[in-house]
């Protein structure tokens, strides 16, 4: 994707799909292309209920790309289709960095997904069954 950008050209079919260079670049860690993406152009924002370049990113600990989706202005409280927000999933698969992160940027730790969990308590679930807290006393 060229940094100048033909006005001519149609992006919007590529940007909210989870094949999106913008989803793969988030997924696989490459801050770098996810910050050209969005100088670029390319909306990171979502208006349906599906998962996000930023649920990919922080689902997978890739804090830097986080930090560059929030930065761009991506709802760090987004709701997928199942309730799940960015953070929810971050701290579910214990990335600490990325849950920090998310917190950092006022993600509410208290929104709960469809079927009634919340995010604190599947970071505690997971710390707990790893014998370490780190996450729950980074989340007053």
């Amino acid at each position: 994707m060229p940094l100048n950008r033909d006005p001519t050209d149609n992006f919007s079919l590529l940007e909210d799909h989870s094949t999106s260079a913008l989803f793969s670049a988030a997924q696989n860690g490459h801050s770098d292309c996810v910050k050209l993406l969005l100088i670029s152009g390319v909306s990171a924002v979502s208006a349906e209920k599906r998962f996000t370049p930023l649920h990919f990113a922080s689902a997978h600990g890739h804090h830097r790309c986080v930090e560059a989706l929030v930065s761009g202005g991506v709802d760090v409280d987004h709701r997928a289709v199942g309730g799940q927000t960015p953070l929810f999933m971050a701290s579910g698969a214990g990335r600490l960095d990325c849950t920090r992160a998310l917190l950092n940027a006022g993600a509410d730790r208290s929104r709960a997904t469809t079927d009634c969990f919340c995010t604190i308590k599947i970071t505690e679930s997971y710390w707990v069954f790893k014998s370490d807290r780190r996450v729950v006393s980074c989340c007053p």
